[in-house]
């Protein structure tokens, strides 16, 4: 969810961030949907495309004990 609102807040639809990155436009929508999980790398070419940083989007998963 955090991804889908710094979209929104930066003004950019998604399929102009897709096109920026190289992407087809399902791929980014499947990972604001929850449908993928991105790697590493491409969560940090989402945050550096909205000039946010990676653990403002996505943030670091809680561990389990």
């Amino acid at each position: 969810m955090r991804l889908k609102l710094k979209l929104v807040e930066s003004g950019m639809k998604f399929y102009e961030v897709a096109h920026n990155l190289g992407w087809h436009p399902s791929k980014l929508s499947h990972i604001i949907h929850g449908a993928s999980k991105p790697s590493v790398d491409e969560m940090a070419q989402i945050a550096r495309e909205l000039g946010v940083d990676v653990a403002e989007i996505f943030p670091p998963k809680k561990e389990k004990f």
